[in-house]
């Protein structure tokens, strides 16, 4: 992955990315949640087979959604980080406001009207 100062050759970084310690923790509280997830759906699949009715369907499907909603919030929390930018490290990169690249900004609103 490259950093921001290769092309400049400096020390100033522009940001920087550091890694929470928190990582190993938030991994296995998914694996433990992971496997009650698993026996809640088991446990509905198996009243499902046992007698069918139209509640337990629906909770089974509610709870595939909310297990999708789930699934998909712990690309976060898997290998969370910091951020911090160095906006006052720009000044080396470039002296005058010219030497800055241009920026085109697009804003499309939801009203045709304004």
């Amino acid at each position: 992955m490259g950093s921001s100062t290769e092309s400049h050759g400096s020390a100033l970084p522009l940001h920087t990315c550091v890694v929470k310690r928190r990582t190993s923790a938030n991994r296995l509280f998914a694996i433990v949640y992971s496997f009650a997830i698993l026996s809640l759906l088991y446990h509905h699949y198996t009243a499902l087979l046992h007698s069918f009715n139209m509640v337990s369907f629906l909770i089974l499907l509610a709870d595939v959604v909310l297990v999708f909603m789930w699934t998909t919030s712990q690309a976060f929390r898997m290998r969370p980080v910091e951020r911090l930018v160095f906006v006052e490290h720009l000044e080396h990169y470039a002296r005058n406001i010219s030497d800055y690249p241009r920026l085109d900004v697009f804003i499309c609103t939801a009203d045709p009207f304004n």
